[in-house]
């Protein structure tokens, strides 16, 4: 017995077509050695574009100043792209306070030339509202108060 999966783009459709016919969008592989694992990338001085949050990613942790609770400065509903400097190299972090805020954040960044994100993606650090994967804003978050 054998299966098949396909991931596909949440917009897209399958159509009938002859027997084992598949109407497909466009592919875009990832190269091999162009991803890693968090226990992997620590040591890493590369760019990088950092995924999840500092509860499931020590990279993400340590951008964040490995704050005592690991959701602390996530919301639920609202995911953040922010870049850092690390060790002299550039690291964008794409993390939400779930999952599914993670992956509206992931949407944009893959979207990022979108003409209804593109002008919001400037400066380092841009608030995701992810309401559904399908209902997604941008904002600036607020500087926060100084003490």
């Amino acid at each position: 017995m054998y299966g098949e999966a396909f991931i596909t783009p949440i917009a897209a459709s399958i159509l009938e077509g002859g027997e084992g016919s598949v109407e497909t969008t466009e592919l875009n592989e990832i190269p091999v050695g162009m991803s890693a694992l968090d226990s992997e990338a620590e040591s890493m001085n590369k760019n990088m574009i950092v995924v999840g949050g500092p509860c499931a990613n020590t990279v993400a942790a340590d951008l964040a100043g490995n704050p005592a609770t690991c959701w602390e400065g996530f919301e639920e509903g609202k995911a953040k792209l922010k870049l850092y400097d690390r060790n002299g190299k550039v690291a964008l972090l794409v993390a939400g306070y779930s999952s599914k805020d993670t992956l509206g954040a992931s949407y944009v960044l893959a979207q990022y030339d979108d003409e209804s994100y593109a002008s919001q993606l400037t400066g380092d650090e841009i608030e995701v509202i992810v309401t559904s994967l399908t209902d997604i804003d941008l904002t600036t978050p607020s500087p926060e108060p100084e003490p």
